[in-house]
């Protein structure tokens, strides 16, 4: 699409911008985006999002000239068969941002008619393939697998094609790391040893097997729930600033430093709070996915902890606020069944499948432990 006789011009960044923009605008618009055609749905959507980047950075001058005519958003957002209660407003549809948000949802939630996965489906999710894609399609295929659930099947199955996965080493200290902060009983000293096991862990990359990435994010659901707990209550934002000021003066890093060294010490009591807030951050957002939709958080490493803040499209948490309103207020179609009631069904499969696959890998221990915390710390979709 660029010849020689445009070095030149294109030794303009701006002008860089506007021909890879008409370069793009001029493929997506070959792609159909007809309902049943949901992968070429994504390719288009995912493009219209680079040029909405794009068009940012320009400032926006650009922003009339590509944006989809009113028929091509009708047609992303178009409402999947078999679910209702998902028309885009006018608002949606007169903003492009809001557009993709929504035709994202849309595409996710086609997929909640299908049957839950079997194993091999879960396996393959524990196996990367080395194919590069986008984190919202990452994002979109890994919501898709928790609307669908897994099916439970018996031991034998899951031996088959788990095998291959079963490693001596997988616990090390993980499991006995975690016990020993949920022993302790006064919540602010949970909190910051529960914090500081995590990020030791997560900072030293200890082991990314799937025993252990699994007992951390159960870890790190736990945190949350006594972060939300503790916070909620009265005088909870200032107890939350002075978390991190108390978590700093303990940590093994900091404990050396004086409070009287003005600069040096704020500086660091600064990145500690940055980084930790972000942290926070991330295992809330683990706790709401878990109470959205059930255990099968816990089976996809899309949603480690370490990565559910950091690695992930600018629009991830959005799409997640309209797939949990979709969850709160949708039904199917065909039996006018409220989506939650269809996950909360779905709950107890795909716990058992989560236990198996537990039970198999980490030993009876890993078994009981996460057991224990599906019955204590139910989702709340498992309650409907």
């Amino acid at each position: 699409m660029y010849s020689e006789s445009d070095e030149l011009e294109l030794e303009n960044p701006e002008y860089r911008l506007v021909e890879m923009i008409d370069d793009m605008e001029e493929v997506v618009g070959q792609l159909s985006v007809e309902p049943a055609h949901w992968g070429l749905a994504a390719i288009r959507l995912d493009a219209y999002e680079r040029m909405y980047t794009m068009i940012n950075i320009l400032g926006g001058s650009r922003a009339g000239s590509i944006a989809p005519s009113q028929s091509e958003v009708e047609q992303a957002v178009a409402e999947p068969s078999g679910v209702q209660g998902l028309q885009a407003t006018d608002k949606q549809l007169g903003d492009k941002g809001e557009a993709v948000i929504v035709a994202r949802r849309d595409k996710i939630v086609a997929f909640l008619p299908n049957d839950p996965l079997a194993p091999l489906e879960l396996v393959k999710t524990l196996t990367p393939t080395g194919r590069q894609i986008t984190h919202a399609h990452a994002e979109d295929i890994a919501f898709q697998r928790l609307l669908q659930g897994y099916r439970d099947v018996p031991m034998m199955e899951w031996r088959k094609v788990l095998v291959r996965y079963k490693d001596p080493r997988a616990l090390e200290s993980v499991l006995s790391d975690c016990i020993a902060c949920d022993d302790l009983e006064h919540l602010d000293t949970r909190l910051v040893e529960r914090s500081q096991m995590l990020s030791r862990r997560e900072d030293r990359q200890i082991n990314d097997h799937f025993i252990d990435t699994l007992v951390r994010q159960i870890g790190a659901i736990k945190f949350g729930v006594d972060w939300n707990s503790r916070g909620d209550e009265a005088g909870g934002k200032a107890w939350k600033g002075q978390y991190y000021v108390n978590a700093f003066k303990k940590h093994p890093d900091f404990k050396a430093l004086d409070p009287n060294d003005g600069p040096a010490y704020q500086k660091a009591l600064k990145a500690f709070r940055r980084k930790h807030e972000k942290a926070v951050t991330s295992r809330n957002r683990l706790l709401e996915v878990y109470h959205t939709f059930g255990s099968g958080a816990l089976i996809d490493p899309l949603w480690n902890v370490t990565d559910i803040y950091t690695r992930r499209s600018p629009q991830f948490f959005r799409v997640f606020e309209s797939l949990r309103d979709f969850v709160a207020t949708a039904s199917l179609t065909n039996t006018n069944t409220p989506v939650k009631s269809v996950l909360s069904a779905r709950h107890p499969q795909t716990s058992n499948a989560l236990l198996n696959v537990a039970g198999f890998l980490g030993g009876q221990p890993v078994y009981d432990y996460v057991q224990d915390f599906l019955v204590n710390l139910p989702p709340r979709v498992a309650s409907v």
